[in-house]
């Protein structure tokens, strides 16, 4: 008998990491920080991030490659993200376009931005009345840190509880279908599929 898919799934996150260009070129050192650190603490990857694909090209002496103020590729890389990231210290119309589309569409969003260079940035608060982002403003790159990993662990904590309700959906829906077929024989299934499902929700 199959258990669910999802059954065996680590809490797998995708995430939709935004700046502007010209930051990224004046101070790849800390964007190349925060993808670092994600990726070594969760199990999630960027959305087809031209953030990292720029930050390749800069490592190599290349400019980061310009790309559109709000083009197909970018609104579906926010699509399919669970959540978004943006690192607002430079500003950029591009980078308004994607963290008012992200937040359009309701995704869990953390701001990020540097007091020690940059204004607050609480009057994004005034504009997004439905769905309000977390703020993360920061004076040092270990102030930044974590309000990603604060950010990162209420998210991570979120979609486990969403799986673990999913899969007790799915578990009840089995065993109702197995309680209802007239064989005797098939209650050690019941038992067994009972049996595993305690077993793998005690190691998470």
């Amino acid at each position: 008998m199959l258990l669910p898919t999802f059954y065996f799934a680590l809490v797998y996150m995708k995430i939709y990491f935004g700046c502007s260009r010209s930051a990224l070129e004046e101070e790849p050192s800390r964007y190349l920080t925060i993808l670092q650190f994600l990726k070594a603490n969760y199990n999630c990857e960027l959305a087809r991030s031209w953030v990292e694909r720029s930050l390749n090209d800069i490592s190599c002496g290349l400019s980061a490659p310009s790309y559109e103020l709000l083009g197909d590729e970018i609104l579906h890389d926010i699509d399919t993200a669970d959540f978004a990231i943006f690192e607002v210290t430079q500003k950029s119309m591009g980078l308004g376009q994607q963290l008012m589309y992200a937040l359009d569409q309701k995704k869990p969003t953390l701001i990020l931005n540097d007091l020690s260079i940059s204004r607050p940035v609480r009057d994004i608060f005034i504009i997004t009345k439905n769905h309000k982002p977390i703020l993360g403003e920061y004076h040092s790159p270990s102030e930044m840190i974590e309000h990603i990993a604060h950010f990162m662990n209420k998210q991570e904590r979120c979609r486990h509880k969403r799986m673990t309700l999913e899969l007790d959906a799915s578990l009840h829906r089995e065993i109702d279908r197995l309680a209802n077929i007239e064989c005797c024989s098939r209650r050690d299934i019941i038992e067994d599929y009972i049996r595993k499902y305690r077993d793998r929700k005690n190691r998470s």
